[in-house]
C-alpha cells in the first residue's frame, strides 16, 4: 500500500497499540490494533485521524484486528464509538479479526451503529486480502 498523506500511532509497546495509515489513491484508511485495546485507545485513533489534514470522512475503513483483543470493550464503550467515528455514514468498512469473541464484538459495533443511525456498508473477514478485495469491489 503507498502509504500518503497521514500516519499515525499510539504504541504503547511490542505487544500493544493502535496505528492507521491512510491512502488517499485508494480512499482507504487502515487501522491496525495489536494486543489489548481500550475504549480510550479507540478515541485517541478516531481523533488523530480526525485531525489529520489527508483524511477524508468518505473514505472507506479497514479495522485490522487480527492480533488485537477487544474483549475489554463493553456495549456502552461500542456506542460511544459508533457515536465518535469520524467516517461518513455511507464509507464500507471492513473488520477483519480471527477469534469468535472478536467478532461477535464486531457484529455488535455494527448492530449499535445501525441502531444509532450511524450504519454503514460493513462486512466481517479473516483475512486481508478479502477485505481489501471487498473494499475495492
Amino acid at each position: 500500500m503507498t502509504e500518503r498523506g497521514g500516519a499515525g500511532g499510539l504504541a504503547h509497546g511490542i505487544d500493544r497499540g493502535v496505528t492507521y495509515r491512510i491512502d488517499p489513491d485508494r480512499r482507504l484508511v487502515v487501522v491496525t490494533y495489536i494486543g489489548a485495546v481500550t475504549l480510550d485507545d479507540i478515541r485517541t485513533a478516531q481523533q488523530m485521524a480526525r485531525a489529520d489534514p489527508a483524511f477524508d470522512p468518505g473514505f472507506a475503513v479497514l479495522m485490522d484486528g487480527l492480533h488485537a483483543d477487544f474483549s475489554a470493550l463493553s456495549a456502552e464503550d461500542l456506542a460511544k464509538i459508533a457515536r465518535a467515528t469520524p467516517s461518513a455514514r455511507g464509507g464500507r468498512r471492513a473488520i477483519v479479526v480471527d477469534t469468535q469473541l472478536n467478532y461477535g464484538l464486531a457484529r455488535m459495533f455494527s448492530s449499535i451503529s445501525e441502531a444509532q443511525g450511524q450504519g454503514f456498508p460493513f462486512a466481517l473477514f479473516d483475512n486481508l486480502e478479502d477485505a481489501l478485495r471487498w473494499l475495492n469491489g
